[in-house]
């Protein structure tokens, strides 16, 4: 959510409110069918449920809301204010805090505030998020019934969209039987689809018992874009064990409402702070972009990455003196850290290397990169997850950011450069040659695959392809800022096709005797979730290589370019083959 601000759409249910005082839908019928039996004299014997009364007393006609208020309200300002009872708190309520926004609702409002949440899709006809989203200043779309939806502000375009599935109190077309929920209009139906094929979902306080045509929609899209996580306090139903027995699904379980949400605000935020520093990003950028085209100014471009570089390596450093030992538990949690720290270095690198246009920093990109691997000086030893990894993360994410910001100005020769003139040599490489960048940064010498598959984000289910899964969510963000939310999975596919590249082509035998640096399959051979090897799109094929980076890659490759490539690509689809 730090990484991807707006990509999450929260869909919230009943248990978000009633800890607040606010009854569910369903509480709601049952107290106004109470009160038609009281009017008309009657009482609903012990051990009768209201729903039984209603059927039994009113023959025929179907329970809901529509059917309760004509009983008990003649017009619609008598109904609204019957139903305000029940949403709306007195001067007692408050000094209890209670029918007003609670932690969940407030912590949620936060989140959309900072852009971390845009779209919200709740079940719940009280407004108390949108009470709380009006206490920190944002003014949402409230999609209520099929003419709000069908004339609304594009979710993409507005600041904030909250979605009433089931309507509002106030408003007449409320849904709350089994029959009213089995189908939403077809404006609604259309909106709600869109949400869920578009976004990723966290979904708090809803059961899914009693909402057919919601399961439904979620049950289409078996192919999400990005992952579904189902907080659940109570053990989870058979709706949610099924959802959430996907790939790219998560639960999160013995988790409220007012536990997940501040919760996740607080994550959230310690991330931002992590990442900025007292000059912003955009600030130092923008810096940049005004220098990067002037000759006379050059070495002011390599302070302002040297600075950025100088505060990653301060804190780091810090870091990993704090830690005697790494396990698989610490290491997950440093690894993302440290990749929130890195994020406003691989920001202005890959910027800065899709705005030179004409090429005049060339050596500065190569430089930056042998700067940030002389960063690690903790060596590794075996097989355990080690200090010295920290250290070198931020380089192996600086050379693929670097890598995309050259591909998408198109500069191929750029890619080649940073991928093998920086160089390295290992403390424990007594005489031993300098390593090129890519093989000091090779996937499974920087990251631990045990302990990577651990990560939190992960909830500890079998993940195929961790390593490329979370290298590739570290640096969405920079893809997105160069190139946009559609074409960034495409440019990340591209970027490791390149490494996959370097690991073959760029390393000699007598640097890699043993081939320790081989190419390694990533999600652009195959994405998880996936029955087959992507064959038309993703596939690396001979094809892909010659219409994108025929030039200079045919020249380090040499005359058996067609064959080589086509071996590259046998090895890379045998790696995913049995997954």
């Amino acid at each position: 959510m730090h990484a991807q601000p707006g990509v999450y759409a929260l869909l919230i249910g009943s248990g978000v409110s009633t800890g607040v005082g606010i009854p569910t839908g369903w509480g709601v019928v049952e107290a106004l069918v109470r009160q038609v039996a009281a009017a008309e004299g009657e009482k609903i014997p012990e051990g009768t449920s209201p729903e039984e009364w209603w059927q039994s007393a009113h023959p025929g006609q179907e329970l809901g809301y529509s059917r309760l208020l004509e009983e008990l309200a003649s017009t619609p300002a008598a109904r609204r204010a019957l139903l305000s009872t029940f949403f709306e708190p007195s001067e007692e309520d408050r000094a209890n805090g209670l029918r007003v926004p609670g932690p969940a609702h407030r912590a949620i409002a936060s989140l959309v505030a900072r852009g971390s949440i845009r779209v919200i899709v709740t079940t719940n006809f009280d407004r108390l998020l949108e009470q709380a989203l009006e206490a920190e200043n944002v003014l949402p779309q409230v999609i209520v019934g099929s003419a709000s939806a069908e004339g609304m502000e594009p979710l993409q375009h507005a600041k904030a969209t909250v979605i009433k599935l089931h309507g509002d109190y106030a408003s007449l077309e409320q849904r709350n039987t089994v029959e009213e929920l089995r189908e939403y209009p077809p404006a609604i139906k259309q909106l709600l689809a869109r949400v869920v094929d578009e976004y990723g979902l966290i979904i708090c306080g809803w059961s899914g018992e009693y909402d057919p045509a919601l399961v439904e929609e979620l049950d289409r899209s078996a192919n999400r874009r990005y992952p579904l996580f189902w907080s659940s306090f109570e053990a989870p139903n058979h709706i949610a064990r099924t959802m959430t027995a996907r790939a790219g699904a998560h639960l999160i379980p013995s988790s409220t409402a007012e536990t997940l949400f501040p919760d996740l605000l607080g994550r959230v935020e310690a991330l931002a702070e992590l990442a900025e520093t007292p000059e912003t990003t955009r600030v130092r950028l923008h810096r940049m972009k005004r220098v990067l085209a002037d000759p006379v100014r050059h070495l002011e471009v390599r302070d302002i990455i040297a600075d950025e570089l100088e505060r990653v390596e301060e804190w780091t450093h810090a870091r990993t003196r704090e830690r005697a030992a790494e396990t698989d538990e610490t290491y997950g949690v440093d690894l993302e850290a440290v990749a929130a720290r890195t994020m406003p270095v691989m920001t202005l690198f890959s910027q800065g290397l899709f705005l030179d246009r004409d090429l005049q920093h060339t050596g500065l990109w190569r430089w930056v990169v042998e700067r940030a691997m002389r960063m690690r000086q903790t060596p590794a030893f075996g097989s355990e997850p080690g200090l010295g990894d920290l250290e070198h993360y931020p380089a192996y994410l600086l050379l693929r950011a670097g890598i995309l910001g050259a591909l998408a100005a198109g500069h191929e020769a750029e890619v080649l450069s940073i991928l093998g003139e920086p160089r390295w040599r290992s403390p424990l490489r007594h005489g031993g040659a300098a390593l090129p960048a890519h093989g000091v940064l090779h996937e499974k010498v920087v990251l631990n695959t045990q302990a990577v598959t651990g990560l939190p984000r992960f909830a500890g289910r079998k993940v195929v392809l961790p390593l490329s899964t979370v290298t590739r969510a570290h640096l969405h963000q920079v893809a997105v800022e160069l190139v946009g939310p559609a074409e960034a999975e495409s440019l990340l596919d591209h970027m490791e096709f390149r490494m996959a590249l370097a690991h073959r082509f760029l390393i000699p035998d007598d640097v890699d005797p043993f081939h320790i640096y081989q190419p390694v399959a990533g999600r652009f051979v195959w994405r998880p979730g996936e029955s087959r090897i992507n064959q038309p799109t993703l596939a690396v094929t001979a094809h892909f290589l010659r219409t994108q980076v025929e030039g200079p890659w045919r020249t380090v490759i040499g005359e058996r370019f067609d064959e080589e490539v086509n071996k590259l690509d046998t090895d890379l689809r045998q790696q995913v083959r049995y997954i």
